[in-house]
């Protein structure tokens, strides 16, 4: 993003990046970090996987608030991005960021996209997580 590499960045000057990207508010650009984080080495990455884990569950929130702001002010291309942003990390629980994702892809009329995203829902395993019906209709 933006011409940047981090790839030089030890792991822990890349964290330091992201955590304080984050509390700018530069959440996506904090994402992009992590992903870069993700894709390291097993040897480097199981060392801190715990922080990833968490890192990943604050860029999902933040970055679905962000998006359920956008909606409501009905610019539905940057909830649209917003949504996908957060589940570019793999989100531990991604079934309400693909519901959301799902009903404003509907209201822009882009069908196919928001029924891939259902159908993506009905893949989640739902063994710990509890949805809500009311946000698959909610308008």
């Amino acid at each position: 993003m933006f011409g940047w590499n981090f790839n030089g960045l030890d792991i822990t000057a890349q964290q330091r990046l992201c955590e304080t990207l984050c509390a700018e508010g530069r959440t996506a650009e904090a994402t992009e970090i992590l992903l870069n984080i993700i894709r390291t080495s097993d040897k480097e990455r199981n060392a801190i996987v715990g922080w990833i884990a968490d890192f990943t569950q604050k860029c999902a929130a933040t970055l679905e608030r962000l998006g359920d702001d956008v909606f409501g002010s009905s610019r539905h291309d940057n909830a649209i991005t917003q949504y996908s942003a957060a589940l570019s990390p793999s989100p531990p629980s991604p079934t309400s960021l693909l519901i959301k994702r799902s009903r404003t892809r509907a209201t822009k009329g882009l069908w196919e996209e928001a029924l891939r995203d259902t159908n993506e829902v009905c893949m989640v395993p739902f063994l710990y997580e509890w949805v809500p019906l009311r946000l698959l209709y909610r308008r």
